[in-house]
């Protein structure tokens, strides 16, 4: 689906992705699976915190067209999302999965608000072209009336003559 990649969209995409994903590796198979270039993500430094990678990424994903798709296309792929098996197995696996599982329900929030803005603008832009079309149709009828009544205005001098007749019939 074609959404606008708004802040709001870029921040709770962000927020999902730093939430779901707690391992490196795992994270790194997701944005792989997400398009993002291999050389990009072999970028990633050992000591490299997985915040400050995904700050350069979505600075990088944002300066184009093609990745803002990438965003949408990993919004999308998180709000998709009911399990966590990359949370499971910590100390505080409750509360992480708690954590990912709310921040996956404001991007598909979010998402469907987003889907519902775009269905009505479609709608609508659809009324308006039904309303266009309508109105030329009552244009061209009203036209075509006024030029009857102008032919048969014409005539009205020529009543009852032959040359009349034939005029009436054309």
């Amino acid at each position: 689906m074609n959404i606008n990649i708004t802040p709001r969209l870029i921040d709770l995409t962000y927020e999902a992705l730093l939430k779901s994903y707690w391992r490196k590796e795992a994270l790194k198979k997701f944005l792989i699976s997400s398009h993002i270039s291999s050389s990009f993500i072999a970028t990633w430094l050992h000591e490299e915190r997985k915040r400050d990678f995904l700050d350069r990424l979505f600075d990088r994903l944002q300066q184009a067209e093609k990745g803002k798709a990438v965003i949408s296309h990993m919004a999308h792929s998180l709000s998709e999302q009911s399990t966590f098996p990359d949370l499971r197995y910590w100390e505080d696996s409750d509360l992480k999965i708690q954590a990912a599982h709310k921040a996956i329900q404001e991007l598909k929030s979010y998402l469907k608000q987003l889907n519902e803005q775009a269905t009505s603008e479609k709608e609508r832009l659809e009324i308006q072209k039904q309303a266009r079309i309508e109105k030329e149709r009552i244009q061209r009828s009203q036209t075509d009336k006024h030029k009857l009544q102008q032919g048969f205005e014409a005539l009205q001098s020529q009543i009852g003559t032959q040359e009349g007749g034939y005029a009436f019939e054309k």
